[in-house]
């Protein structure tokens, strides 16, 4: 109710309308208006999902610190803001992650090519084979255009000369 109070308040709306000439729209608001109320509603969502969810992950990895300071690592258990924020505490997964590849294909990665896949006994990504990789028959679709995408250097385009 208090972000329809505000711009009922306010007595405008303003909005991105890619449809129209000039984008970025700015009317007079109508509680009565399903589109304005529709608006409100997804910014409202957008922002507490995004806030809370950063906030969230922030707090819960600041706990997991204190505690790895307090107890070390290895009492310390679980850091639940990297399963929050990956959908798994396997560093192997998570340094995946981290370099672009989406959590199906580093799952795909480890279950069924973990062979192509190097890591030091800290958990840190150290090398991947993406030739073999990319050899491999029963590797998916998903994986394979990632793996392009992320490890191999598309060569540029050539363009044409005026020689």
């Amino acid at each position: 109710m208090g972000s329809i109070s505000y711009h009922n308040s306010r007595g405008t709306i303003t909005y991105r309308d890619y449809s129209r000439a000039e984008s970025l729209v700015d009317e007079p608001f109508d509680a009565n208006s399903a589109k304005h109320i529709n608006l409100v509603i997804e910014w409202t969502l957008r922002d507490i999902e995004g806030g809370l969810r950063f906030r969230i992950i922030g707090y819960l990895q600041n706990f997991y610190d204190i505690s790895v300071l307090a107890l070390g690592r290895a009492a310390a258990g679980i850091n639940v803001a990297a399963l929050v924020e990956y959908g798994t505490t396997d560093s192997r997964a998570i340094e995946l992650q981290e370099i672009g590849f989406s959590r199906s294909v580093a799952t795909e990665l480890l279950t069924e090519h973990v062979d192509s896949l190097r890591f030091t006994a800290d958990g840190e990504l150290g090398e991947i084979d993406h030739a073999f990789l990319l050899s491999r028959a029963e590797l998916s679709e998903d994986a394979r255009s990632e793996i392009e995408r992320i490890l191999v250097k598309a060569p540029m385009p050539v363009v044409g000369t005026d020689a």
